[in-house]
C-alpha cells in the first residue's frame, strides 16, 4: 500500500482503529507549556467587541459622572449609575478571564485525540469590506457531541465527515482547541 493509499484510509475509514494522531501542530506530550502563539490564540479565541465596549463604556461614564458629582454635588441619581455599570464591567470580565483560563487548560493539559466534525455552518455577519465569518462546528469526541463556534477562518479547511486532530481536557468536556488553528 503507499502512502496515498494509507492517508486515504485513514482519512476516509469510519473505523477508528485506522484514525491516526500525527500531532500536526507539534505540541508535544502534557503537560505543555503554552507559547506566546498559545496566548495568542487564546485572546483571538475570547475576543468579543462586546465585552470591549461594556469595558470601555463603563470607564467613560465613571469619569463623566465624577466630574459631573464635583461640579453639582453628590446626588442618588449621579453615583447609582457608575456603581452598577462597574458591576457590569467586571462580571463580564471575569467571565471572559474565566473562559481564558478554560482555554490555558486545555491547551496546557489536554491530551490529543481525533474528533469526527459532523457538521458546519458559516454565518456571514456584516457587509462589504467589514465582512467576517462565524463558524458553528459540530464535532463528536468518543462519540459526544461538541460545538465549537468561532470566528477563526482556519476551521474553514476542516472537511465535513473526516477526523480533526483536536486538544481536549475531561475537566472540560465540552470544549475542543483545533490543533489546525495553532499551527
Amino acid at each position: 500500500m503507499s502512502d496515498e493509499e494509507t492517508w486515504r484510509q485513514v482519512v476516509d475509514s469510519d473505523n477508528r482503529q485506522n484514525w491516526k494522531v500525527t500531532d500536526v501542530a507539534q505540541l508535544g506530550p502534557a503537560p505543555r507549556e503554552v507559547s506566546p502563539a498559545h496566548e495568542k490564540y487564546i485572546k483571538r479565541a475570547t475576543a468579543s467587541a462586546v465585552a470591549t465596549l461594556v469595558i470601555m463604556f463603563t470607564w467613560l461614564t465613571v469619569f463623566s459622572y465624577a466630574m459631573a458629582i464635583a461640579m453639582v454635588g453628590v446626588s442618588a441619581n449621579l453615583i447609582a449609575t457608575p456603581i452598577v455599570l462597574i458591576i457590569v464591567a467586571v462580571l463580564v470580565a471575569k467571565a471572559r478571564g474565566r473562559k481564558r483560563d478554560r482555554l490555558r487548560t486545555v491547551l496546557r493539559d489536554g491530551d490529543l485525540r481525533l474528533a469526527m466534525l459532523h457538521d458546519t455552518a458559516q454565518i456571514q455577519v456584516g457587509r462589504g469590506l467589514r465582512k467576517k465569518y462565524r463558524y458553528v462546528s459540530k464535532f463528536s469526541v468518543d462519540q459526544k457531541p461538541i460545538v465549537l463556534r468561532s470566528w477563526d477562518d482556519g476551521v474553514s479547511l476542516l472537511q465535513v465527515g473526516t477526523p480533526a486532530e483536536v486538544l481536549w481536557h475531561p475537566e472540560h468536556p465540552d470544549l475542543i482547541i483545533p490543533a489546525l488553528l495553532l499551527v
